[in-house]
């Protein structure tokens, strides 16, 4: 574990601010640094709504964003996916389990993947989600066979998407396939034995549930008792990892910019929650952003540097191995890259391609976390606390990235420039390259809506614009 002690310039911030000046912020490493997988960040990718795998520019702002994983084809779309069409099977379209666009199908096949994975030059990992609702093994196999013919890695497998839920979706739900908690863990155990024999190599994810005493609903007993019970019936197989997603939620109509920050934060404190599940299995988050229905600034700054905060805390907290944003396109809340010209908050429409505010943040994070071994959250000395009425937050959020080439990744949530020093971080900083509104409640409908700019650093100290992303190295 490597630590780093700062020393805290306390004459020279005395000194600041009796001239009115910023006073310097010293920073500090916190806790044990986390290993990093080569895969931990990337996307969900479901793209029922297009704009379209043919649509060039659609594919220039995928390799834009350089996801390191890929989780294709998505989560509820993936257990009514027939691979073969890139799009939903008979059973999907029969009872209309997800809404498709009049202008489509747009098709998403393994073509398409490999697509994304050869630009990356391999990097852009997939995460294959079975069909083990209305497919069977031999076709899902099929499928893990036809990607390896086409040259892409099999590697990493998902065993289904949110089992757990009794009603979901409204027009065919789970239970028509697996009544009891025991099916699914029966049915894993036929499975996993199957894939061990076939892709050796490859690591094997189940379903879980973040904090399943959360679930407090009197219909909620499948969800409350499902980690519990999958423990309980693993004998004669195991698995590599547990998949769970993680939604903020808010309960305000008047929702601020500070309480979807707090709310935010306050689902990645994972401080107390008791999964019931043995240590040793590491978890995918292969699913996380702000709740849709509860979200009601889509499309603002704010969720941009929420998003990004979410994402840090949670590849920085011990246990996790990979995250999966929500989502690569389709929803003017949820995208990164909007499928149409879309309306958002403020009325303003974002335009079709556009990176949203989640895209524009996660793109500056990207480059910090990109080819890092490991991570370790920064702590600053006099660091503010903003007020909102779900809980208290600091103004700033640091992570120092480290391996071939050191980064820092600092996000300032407050309405003031901040100064921090940057000495004793383990690297010399050369420069920093910022991206910024005049708001939280800023807008971001094309690339001009935020404001940036590469700096060098000039000395040991830097300092942060409000409202601002920076990455220095």
């Amino acid at each position: 574990m490597r630590r780093f002690i700062i020393t805290q310039f306390i004459a020279v911030s005395t000194v600041s601010m009796l001239l009115g000046q910023q006073p310097v912020v010293s920073t500090i490493t916190k806790g044990n640094e986390i290993k990093l997988s080569p895969i931990a960040f990337g996307y969900n990718t479901q793209s029922l709504g297009g704009p379209g795998w043919d649509k060039q520019f659609f594919l220039d702002r995928i390799a834009e964003l350089d996801p390191g994983n890929f989780r294709y084809p998505g989560g509820t779309v993936g257990n009514f996916w027939d691979w073969k069409t890139g799009f939903l099977d008979a059973v999907g379209l029969k009872y209309k389990v997800m809404g498709t666009p009049k202008e489509g199908p747009y098709p998403y096949k393994l073509e398409s993947l490999k697509k994304v994975y050869d630009r990356s030059g391999g990097t852009a990992e997939p995460i294959y989600m079975l069909n083990m609702l209305t497919s069977n093994y031999e076709y899902q196999l099929e499928m893990l066979k036809y990607a390896q013919k086409i040259g892409l890695p099999v590697r990493n497998i998902e065993l289904g998407n949110e089992f757990y839920m009794d009603d979901h979706p409204k027009n065919f739900n789970y239970l028509n396939r697996y009544p009891n908690i025991k099916d699914y863990a029966d049915t894993c155990r036929i499975w996993v034995n199957k894939l061990r024999k076939e892709f050796p190599e490859a690591r094997l994810a189940m379903i879980a549930i973040n904090n399943p005493a959360g679930w407090t609903g009197a219909n909620r007993e499948r969800s409350r008792e499902w980690n519990k019970t999958l423990i309980e019936n693993m004998n004669g197989f195991d698995v590599d990892a547990f998949t769970f997603h993680n939604y903020a939620k808010n309960n305000f109509e008047d929702q601020t910019a500070e309480d979807l920050i707090a709310q935010t934060i306050q689902r990645v404190d994972f401080d107390g929650i008791q999964r019931g599940i043995p240590d040793k299995y590491p978890y995918w988050v292969t699913e996380y952003n702000f709740f849709t229905q509860d979200n009601k600034l889509p499309g603002l700054w704010v969720t941009g540097l929420a998003n990004v905060v979410m994402t840090a805390q949670m590849i920085s907290t011990p246990g996790i191995e990979l995250v999966c944003f929500h989502n690569l396109t389709a929803s003017s809340v949820s995208s990164v890259i909007y499928d149409s010209d879309t309306k958002i908050a403020s009325g303003a429409v974002a335009k079709k391609y556009a990176l949203s505010a989640s895209g524009q943040g996660l793109k500056v994070f990207t480059r910090a976390q990109k080819d890092a071994k490991a991570v370790n959250r920064l702590i600053f000395n006099d660091n503010p606390v903003c007020k909102s009425r779900s809980r208290d937050y600091h103004a700033l959020y640091g992570y120092l990235f480290t391996g071939a080439d050191n980064k820092v990744l600092v996000v300032n949530f407050s309405d003031k420039a901040m100064t921090i020093d940057l000495e004793g971080l383990g690297f010399m900083a050369k420069t920093a390259e910022q991206v910024w509104t005049k708001s939280l409640y800023t807008p971001i409908v094309d690339d001009k809506s935020a404001l940036s700019e590469i700096k060098k650093i000039s000395d040991k100290r830097f300092t942060l614009k409000p409202y601002s992303v920076t990455l220095i190295k």
